[in-house]
């Protein structure tokens, strides 16, 4: 399910954030960007910090090999991140 909110929900900051993603990328941002600019106090900020936290956590592998991992899930998944 899609939220419309995602479309046309943005504040200022956000809104150039997305306009410079398109004019530098030539599409527009993935669904994952436009979820994180929409109030990003309230859910953007604290997702990417716990999520850095956990992708940093690991004392076994370096970040190399987490962010390959990652990739690799996302591949697996069909996921373009």
């Amino acid at each position: 399910m899609r939220l419309e909110i995602l479309n046309s929900g943005h504040g200022l900051k956000a809104k150039f954030i997305m306009k410079m993603i398109t004019l530098i990328m030539g599409e527009a941002p993935p669904d994952v960007v436009r979820l994180l600019q929409y109030r990003p106090n309230y859910f953007g900020s604290p997702y990417s910090s716990l999520l850095q936290d956990v992708m940093r956590r690991s004392k076994n592998w370096d970040v190399g090999r987490l962010e390959l991992f990652a990739a690799f899930v996302s591949a697996r998944n069909q996921c373009p991140f």
